[in-house]
């Protein structure tokens, strides 16, 4: 099969391809809007405490270590700091695709079409 062949297979079915790619962009759209955002996120962390306030600089005595870390964790765990640490380093990254990428493909597909037809025109005009 050859490359003209292959636009002539397109090209024939081009209705097809069409209603196929507006269904998929409108039952995307639909979704998006439709859907409610999820965020989820998950991390591991590491504590290493050397004895040494970091606000202060003052070392700490080894009795009051594992009360200071409890309350560093409790610190994390804390769902008002949580909420405060996402309002602060708010980024959205979308579940779906962007309508954007959809029309970005839509427009490289269609100049693959127009150089196509340019090429077939020059073709038959020879």
């Amino acid at each position: 099969m050859t490359f003209q062949q292959f636009l002539v297979i397109l090209r024939a079915r081009y209705k097809l391809i069409v209603i196929t790619l507006l269904v998929t962009v409108a039952s995307t759209v639909a979704l998006s809007l439709i859907l409610p955002p999820r965020y989820a996120a998950n991390t591991s962390l590491v504590m290493d405490f050397k004895g040494v306030d970091p606000i202060t600089g003052m070392v700490l005595p080894a009795q009051l270590m594992p009360g200071y870390i409890a309350t560093q964790v409790d610190i994390i765990q804390s769902h008002s700091v949580a909420l405060k640490a996402v309002k602060d380093s708010y980024t959205y990254t979308a579940a779906v695709p962007e309508p954007e990428i959809y029309a970005m493909m839509l427009a490289g597909l269609s100049v693959l079409g127009f150089v196509a037809r340019r090429k077939h025109k020059k073709s038959l005009a020879a």
